[in-house]
């Protein structure tokens, strides 16, 4: 599916440096009611995913279980653990049935897209370190996750002994195919379309009401501060979609990190191609300690912090090396700055191929 950013008259970008855009005339009611506005489609539009996931993961497990054990009818309390992993396989095709059409119509006039105008291509080289980056730092944060978890442990261990028992009843962890298709690769792509391609453009739209229905995003910019509430009020949504105060915690915190990379980027795959590489990444923390257990206990914990740590920070440069650098990585025509600010020269039109998982 491929998406072009393009404005018929490819006028320059406002700064961004200000927070503001050109319709610096909005009223303060106005804009008081744009944010009330479009942060109730985030609350509205999580419920909804919310309650979609439980009413047909529900279903779709108790009808599992009726095929399997050859039953009329049974209850939502005795149903079957593989019939439930069947029932979030459904759930997840369903919501991202649902709202992928959904997305690609948020995205025809978003502030991402119109963002988007201003990027430079990317060489090829840069692409593949790109996903080197996001890989090292999928590695990097699941690892840092696992070290905070145990530190939690020591503070608050009921807390933890809860999440590790939901944990537990959820599969989550557990290596077969079926919990690696809904972990590693479903869950990344249903959660990164609802999450950062729909609701972090309802956030930014909340955080600066610069969007109009007939225009959309044409001619507008979002400061630091908007991108900033923005991108809190989605990650937000994300913890809160984990229904537990650990995992949360930390999807909060991971959510903040996947609104940036798709806010850098423009490119809703980088941003499913990092939450991938963390998903994936927790069936090789256990793997990690075991092999630690085996060396003396000072180098088996510098071991693993040396592992976390140089996959965080190495992957952290090589992506600011691609993706905050202001010089194009290819030959372009004319176009306006990295942060949005206008080159003095009318930009040419930028490609911007929004598929999920396709090539640059």
């Amino acid at each position: 599916m491929d998406f072009e950013c393009r404005d018929g008259r490819h006028a320059p970008m406002p700064s961004e440096s200000d927070g503001g855009s050109v319709h610096e005339g909005t009223a303060p009611a106005s804009r008081a009611r744009a944010f009330i506005a479009w942060t109730l489609a985030v609350v509205g539009t999580t419920a909804a995913v919310l309650g979609a996931m439980g009413v047909v993961s529900v279903l779709a497990a108790m009808l599992a279980t009726c095929v399997m054990d050859g039953a009329v009818s049974v209850s939502a309390d005795t149903l079957d653990p593989f019939a439930m992993d069947i029932g979030v396989l459904v759930a997840q095709l369903s919501v991202i049935a649902i709202t992928l059409p959904w997305w690609r119509q948020v995205l025809a006039r978003s502030l991402v897209s119109t963002r988007c105008r201003s990027l430079p291509r990317r060489s090829t080289a840069d692409v593949l370190r790109a996903w080197v980056s996001l890989l090292l730092l999928g590695l990097g944060l699941q690892v840092v996750i696992s070290l905070l978890l145990t530190l939690v442990s020591l503070i608050a261990p009921v807390l933890i002994e809860d999440y590790n028992e939901l944990m537990e009843d959820a599969g989550i962890g557990v290596l077969s195919p079926l919990n690696v298709l809904t972990t590693v690769i479903l869950a990344p792509v249903s959660e990164e379309i609802v999450c950062r391609g729909i609701l972090l453009e309802y956030g930014l739209r909340a955080a600066s009401p610069v969007w109009r229905s007939r225009v959309g995003a044409r001619d507008t910019s979002v400061g630091a501060v908007a991108f900033l509430a923005g991108n809190a009020l989605q990650a937000a949504a994300f913890g809160f979609m984990h229904l537990n105060i650990v995992q949360g915690a930390y999807a909060f915190a991971l959510g903040l990190i996947l609104g940036w990379v798709y806010w850098k980027t423009g490119k809703l795959r980088y941003a499913v191609g990092l939450h991938l590489a963390v998903n994936a990444s927790s069936f090789l923390i256990d793997p990690l300690f075991e092999l630690s257990a085996w060396l003396p206990e000072l180098v088996g914990t510098t071991w693993f912090l040396v592992i976390g740590m140089g996959s965080l920070v190495g992957g952290a440069l090589l992506f600011a090396r691609v993706w905050c650098s202001g010089a194009p990585a290819a030959p372009a025509s004319p176009v306006a700055s990295l942060d949005g600010a206008s080159t003095g020269e009318q930009p040419a039109p930028v490609a911007c191929n929004e598929d999920v998982l396709g090539p640059e």
